[in-house]
């Protein structure tokens, strides 16, 4: 019954088995959307002049790349950090705080300060990045950047140093002082490499889905993940590693493209440049802290990133079967000690079983041999019975045995029916187990002694000579007759013996009628012996 259970269980699980493979690739995909998210900074970078956004809220921009010109192409790029202020080639869309009280700009550069954080104070027909542009030129002019793209090179104002009172809240290595910006002590590249950078571990993922508006002669844009790899720290705080996939223009116009993460590669020529490890040189997604998009092709481009979404399987078929072989490794090693377990229970019960039938053969055997000694032992003197004598004859008679030896002497007591009327059956019971113990206790062990009936005793001597049985018969009787019998030990008692030896061709039954005429003739004269050939 437990063994059908145990299929039938097998059975349905294999049916949930087949239902979870067909029912994966019906599994919800896990998605991430990383473009357009508020939480998310985003910016053009090139040769400056070459491009400009041309909705900057519906991130459309346009780039005319001319690579005989002697810079790369233009590029779009989202991340979740804030832009390093010492470049010259990014236009930001990032965003800061604006100042709620537009009187917070002292001195007209649109930035203010509120509650000790900086803040943006958006005045009409003004552009906001024209005040960011300002700080970062001031930045870069501290830290002797030229501008190698054809940049504005006429010397800027330096910030002055803020005087220790002074507080960056933002940790940037700016601060707000006397209604102006100043610069903190420490150096602001210490400072921006310092910066914890936040990641999103994409590796979780499958891949791509984007969503791209294009317009121009590029076959090919080329998507570029940025993975953080602190392991590649060179000293000059730079420890992106990029990577690199094209997808073509015409896959774009068809809809949202897929770009599988394993597409994605490290190219060679940059591995070879930073002398990268080639543990290092693998693509990794687990630190991607920005996502750059650019065109490949020489021409004016049109661009709008419409949607950047991750999208990956939840539950991987491979992953799958591994946990199904798991759980039918294991449900099978349950099962298997559970079917060890209920062979052990059966066999302890067998065994007990066994154990207890053996224990009731014994006792049965012994009840057998008991029940045996019973049928052939008399149960008032406790010597053989007529049928034990008998069965002994059988066993001589069974045998090779050299019969002239044999010999049968045929024991009775004298005048016991006296005794029975005098004394009663009591005494006579108990003259009849005296009787007997003396008897057996004076011959040898290979003779038998039986109580043939009634007062009358037969004793089978085996390998006696006629002279033997006579004087062993003598000796029977003289015992008998100086021994004292009774409860008290108060009566003499005297017995007749009748004996006669086996003679070649003889059964039991001739010997056994010539010992009883014999016999016959003993009790005539009484305690005496007498013998027949």
């Amino acid at each position: 019954m437990k063994s059908n259970a145990l299929t039938i269980t097998r059975f349905v699980l294999a049916i949930l088995t087949i239902l979870a493979l067909f029912a994966q690739p019906k599994i919800p995909l896990k998605r991430l959307v990383l473009h357009p998210q508020i939480d998310t900074y985003t910016a053009l970078y090139g040769k400056k002049g070459a491009y400009h956004w041309i909705v900057e809220y519906d991130k459309l921009w346009q780039c005319e790349y001319r690579p005989n010109e002697g810079d790369g192409p233009c590029t779009f790029i989202l991340t979740w950090n804030e832009f390093d202020v010492n470049s010259d080639r990014a236009s930001t869309g990032s965003k800061y705080g604006v100042c709620e009280n537009a009187g917070s700009d002292d001195d007209g550069d649109h930035w203010g300060l509120e509650n000790d954080t900086p803040c943006y104070v958006f005045k009409p027909l003004v552009s906001r990045h024209s005040a960011l542009a300002e700080k970062n030129a001031a930045v870069s002019q501290m830290n002797n950047n030229s501008n190698a793209d054809g940049a504005d090179t006429n010397p800027k104002k330096t910030p002055p140093q803020c005087s220790a009172e002074a507080k960056d809240p933002d940790k940037d290595g700016w601060a707000w002082q006397n209604n102006g910006i100043c610069r903190i002590k420490s150096a602001l590249v210490q400072a921006s490499t310092q910066q914890k950078k936040r990641a999103l571990d994409l590796s979780k993922y499958d891949g791509f889905y984007l969503s791209i508006y294009y317009e121009g002669r590029a076959r090919y844009l080329d998507i570029r993940p940025t993975n953080h790899e602190p392991a590649l720290e060179d000293g000059t705080g730079r420890t992106e590693k990029s990577m690199s996939a094209l997808v073509h223009t015409t896959d774009l116009k068809a809809g949202p493209a897929f770009i599988p993460l394993s597409d994605f590669a490290v190219e060679e020529w940059w591995v070879r440049a930073k002398d990268v490890p080639r543990r290092l040189a693998a693509a990794d997604f687990h630190r991607i802290t920005s996502i750059g998009i650019s065109h490949v092709d020489e021409g004016l481009h049109k661009m709008r990133v419409d949607r950047i979404e991750l999208v990956g399987e939840r539950l991987k078929m491979a992953d799958l079967l591994v946990l199904l072989a798991i759980f039918w490794v294991s449900y099978l090693l349950i099962e298997a000690m559970f079917r060890y377990y209920q062979l052990r229970t059966v066999a302890q019960s067998s065994e007990l079983a066994i154990q207890r039938l053996t224990q009731e053969a014994d006792e049965l055997e012994a009840e057998k041999s008991k029940l045996a000694v019973e049928s052939i032992t008399d149960k008032l003197t406790g010597v053989l019975n007529r049928t034990g004598i008998l069965l002994e004859v059988d066993h001589l008679y069974g045998t090779e045995y050299q019969m002239l030896d044999f010999g049968v002497l045929i024991i009775d007591i004298d005048h016991f029916k006296n005794i029975n009327d005098n004394y009663g059956h009591d005494v006579g019971d108990g003259i009849l187990k005296d009787l007997a113990h003396t008897l057996s206790s004076n011959i040898r062990e290979r003779d038998s002694l039986a109580r043939w009936g009634g007062e009358e005793f037969v004793l089978l001597c085996k390998e006696a000579s006629m002279f033997n049985l006579i004087k062993t018969a003598e000796k029977l009787r003289k015992l008998v007759e100086s021994t004292l019998y009774g409860s008290n030990r108060a009566l003499n008692i005297t017995i007749s013996i009748g004996l006669a030896q086996v003679k070649e061709g003889d059964s039991f039954e001739d010997t056994f009628k010539r010992a009883d005429l014999a016999l016959y003739r003993a009790k005539g004269k009484r305690n005496f012996v007498y013998y027949e050939y």
